[in-house]
């Protein structure tokens, strides 16, 4: 029954993403980690969290899920999304020590790059702010990403 529920939340996570239903996805992941918690199901429920903007139960499960595997293949996704959840608790130093470790884990991680960068900028460090952008497009893979998520104008306005 575990494994099928956990195939079933996975089917339907995305469905209710589509369907703006965040409560009911928050509600099967929930259930998901009642029956078979995973790590897996851990990330998924923190990240519904912090699209919910409840930032410390995202860190809380961000976090479980390290702990039940810590070599999770993406960590270096789980490291980018805390620091997003630190940002947004203006817990700057905290946010670029994981986006630090994002990078390290995967030097061509743009959001790392991106969000580093914004961090920077609320702490009135343009240069900083700037430099971590532009890192983001030294490995070709990610230069594409990176310019959809961000222009130069952007960068330069301040807008960001």
């Amino acid at each position: 029954y575990a494994s099928f529920f956990g195939y079933h939340s996975k089917k339907t996570l995305n469905r209710f993403l589509e369907l703006g239903n965040n409560e009911k996805a928050l509600a099967d992941y929930t259930k998901a980690i009642e029956i078979a918690p995973s790590d897996y199901n851990y990330r998924q429920r923190g990240t519904l969290y912090l699209k919910l903007g409840n930032n410390e139960k995202a860190l809380a499960d961000y976090t479980k899920a390290i702990e039940m595997n810590p070599s999770y293949s993406e960590l270096d996704d789980i490291h980018s999304l805390i620091g997003e959840c630190y940002r947004h608790l203006k817990k700057y130093q905290n946010a670029i020590e994981h986006y630090e470790k994002a990078i390290k884990l995967d030097e061509a991680h743009p959001s790392a790059y991106y969000n580093l960068g914004l961090t920077y900028y609320a702490l009135n460090k343009p240069y900083l702010s700037v430099n971590a952008y532009l890192q983001g497009f030294i490995n070709e893979e990610n230069a594409l990403e990176a310019a959809q998520t961000m222009t130069i104008q952007d960068i330069l306005s301040g807008r960001f």
